[in-house]
């Protein structure tokens, strides 16, 4: 990458208060210049400086020393190259991929649209997340497609301008958290979708960890809305990367619920809607699993649904993802479906304010708000 001389030192005459301000930094106005607490060690009296010499804002710190001009301030805040600084700064000229057009407003659904787009082409590139849902069995590159999976491997934050409406959107929705930096950093992402196709959220899987990550606020949003659509059942997974799983396995009337207790007021209206009157749930098998089911069967009952049943798994496979990585393939799991006993169906009834759903011996009682 070349660096242009002249276009570096342009840079130096950028507003570096305001640069400052957009990472969570308070300024203070002393004399012609600031002062602010320094980001680079344990500040709590205020030692950072900021003075403008001729057309270059410089900074000091009288604790630690450092100092500089904005380049500089970039560099060490976020731990980039010179280049990778060039290339940021450059950003603020037009080159960022979401950047606001001053001319015409971008709604927060076209913003959250083109992050998920840009999560998307960096799955695509990196080898690593790939690599993670083939782990997983993950493999068909069409369902990679289908539902825009992406990852977060912190390229995004790179490109966005140092300040702004579009840094303040992101850090409102929950991309970017409060110190600027991208809340879904090394997870594999997938966007949440409304009735009438808008990205409203996403679910995140970091591939290190295993922790589970969603935009901040109420969940929103379902993935593959379209599996309701003219169908006469619907299948309810307990996770997202079981959803995926039944849908790799050519299973397409599947949608996922969001954990044990997941089931949100987007499901509930798509049933409704569709009209749905069977349900056959795919929890994890396990005590939570088990629970969790029994719960959701009474709601599914007090909304209208008229069959719940609740898929058994076979021994030793602990949820579908774990089903379809045993090698297990649609006819089987279909075979499953079809062997739903007597004691895998839940009766539901309703004393006063209490449904009481029965499977087998077992009772469950849910009671009503």
């Amino acid at each position: 990458m070349n660096i242009e001389y002249d276009e570096l030192q342009s840079f130096k005459r950028l507003n570096l208060p305001e640069i400052i301000q957009s990472y969570g930094h308070d300024l203070k106005k002393q004399g012609e210049g600031y002062i602010t607490n320094c980001p680079f060690h344990e500040d709590n009296n205020p030692s950072l400086s900021i003075n403008l010499k001729g057309e270059v804002w410089l900074w000091h710190c009288f604790g630690c020393r450092k100092g500089g001009t904005v380049i500089d301030f970039i560099m060490k805040k976020e731990g980039l190259t010179l280049g990778e600084t060039y290339e940021k700064l450059r950003s603020l000229k037009g080159t960022n991929p979401i950047k606001r057009n001053k001319s015409q407003e971008v709604s927060k659904y076209e913003l959250l649209r083109k992050v998920t787009d840009f999560y998307h082409k960096t799955f695509l590139e990196d080898k690593e997340a790939q690599e993670y849902l083939r782990g997983r069995g993950l493999t068909d590159t069409e369902l990679y497609r289908t539902f825009n999976i992406g990852y977060v491997n912190g390229t995004l934050k790179k490109t966005l301008p140092l300040r702004g409406p579009v840094i303040r959107e992101l850090k409102e929705m929950g991309i970017l958290n409060d110190k600027g930096n991208e809340t879904f950093y090394r997870c594999v992402v997938v966007p949440l979708y409304d009735e009438d196709g808008n990205v409203v959220s996403l679910y995140g899987r970091n591939i290190r960890g295993e922790k589970h990550l969603y935009l901040k606020g109420p969940h929103k949003g379902l993935v593959n809305r379209q599996g309701a659509y003219s169908a006469d059942k619907l299948i309810l997974t307990e996770s997202i990367i079981d959803g995926l799983s039944l849908y790799q396995l050519g299973v397409r009337n599947v949608i996922p619920c969001y954990g044990t207790g997941g089931f949100t007021k987007d499901h509930k209206e798509l049933l409704k809607k569709q009209s749905i009157k069977e349900i056959t749930l795919a929890f994890d098998n396990d005590e939570g699993g088990k629970k969790g089911a029994e719960s959701l069967a009474g709601k599914l009952s007090g909304e209208g649904i008229e069959t719940v049943r609740g898929i058994k798994l076979p021994e030793g496979i602990k949820d579908i993802n774990d089903f379809l990585l045993k090698g297990k393939g649609k006819e089987e799991f279909t075979a499953l479906e079809k062997e739903i006993l007597h004691e895998n169906e839940y009766k539901v009834t309703r004393e006063e304010d209490v449904i009481v759903v029965m499977r087998g011996e077992v009772k469950y009682k849910v009671r009503l708000p």
